[in-house]
């Protein structure tokens, strides 16, 4: 398979894998709101966003050289990549707890739960490929 199609592969993965993730957001915001208040809502919301963001600046890094001819343009960008994610990420969860008091608990399994749907779309994906 030539590397242009595991390119255009890989960006239809991560495209899926994003959708996924904003699904679950909105089913894990309405159940938020039906159980606990505003503050819950806006927690949940922040943990979600603070897995899916950061995954979508990634995977734009990630897909943005292909070749063997750009090898190198294509370790720097994924490297670029893992840090602006990484970075994201915590700057998120830093705003999500002094500018908006987020709950802890709340917070932090909407993030776990983003990041394992978007694992588990993966691996679901390309295993049915």
């Amino acid at each position: 398979m030539p590397s242009n199609d595991l390119v255009a592969d890989g960006k239809a993965l991560a495209k899926v894998g994003f959708f996924v993730q904003l699904g679950v957001t909105v089913v894990l915001a309405a159940a938020a709101a039906t159980a606990t208040d505003l503050n819950g809502v806006i927690s949940v919301l922040l943990g979600c966003f603070a897995s899916v963001v950061p995954n979508g600046i990634f995977a734009f890094f990630a897909f943005r050289f292909s070749g063997a001819q750009q090898a190198k343009a294509v370790a720097t960008s994924l490297m670029q990549g893992a840090r602006y994610k990484l970075g994201l990420a915590a700057l998120i969860f830093g705003i999500a707890f002094i500018a908006f008091e987020a709950q802890p608990v709340l917070l932090f399994c909407a993030f776990a739960i983003a990041t394992i749907s978007y694992w588990l779309t993966m691996f679901r994906v390309s295993q049915s490929s």
